[in-house]
């Protein structure tokens, strides 16, 4: 029964160290390709800085009811279709995907975590942490 255990814990170890390479893949050759073949004119009516929920909404509301000119920056990279499940989500905190940022010290809450400091999963994708999230929108505890 042991050897079992052993065994499935080896595959288990196998297939997220897979997950994990094929996540960085997939960020640094997206990055490459969109880093050097954009057009980015020298001017824009407005800037949107990250395309999360709401950067996404301004930026669809901006081309279909206007004729301003605008970019949307995103520090991530284009979503995967692994992405497009949300139950997949969760697999993505802490990875190359997250900002990976933590709470100040709680003095009651997060007492499982290490020094009391809860995870919180901010998205760098297109889509933001509602990728990370189960697609639920979350407004951002950092400023």
């Amino acid at each position: 029964m042991l050897t079992l255990y052993c065994f499935q814990f080896f595959i288990f170890s196998i297939c997220v160290h897979i997950f994990t390479v094929f996540t960085y893949l997939v960020y640094y050759s997206d990055f490459m390709s969109t880093k050097y073949f954009q057009e980015i004119q020298p001017e824009y009516d407005y800037i949107i800085v990250g395309s999360g929920t709401a950067g996404s909404i301004i930026a669809h509301r901006l081309a279909t009811e206007t004729n301003y000119t605008f970019i949307v920056v995103e520090a991530g990279s284009r979503s995967h279709a692994f992405l497009e499940a949300p139950v997949l989500g969760p697999f993505f905190h802490g990875s190359i995907l997250d900002w990976q940022y933590e709470t100040v010290p709680q003095e009651h809450a997060c007492f499982a975590m290490k020094n009391n400091k809860c995870k919180l999963a901010q998205g760098k994708i297109i889509g933001g942490s509602s990728k990370l999230n189960n697609m639920i929108h979350i407004r951002d505890a950092v400023a």
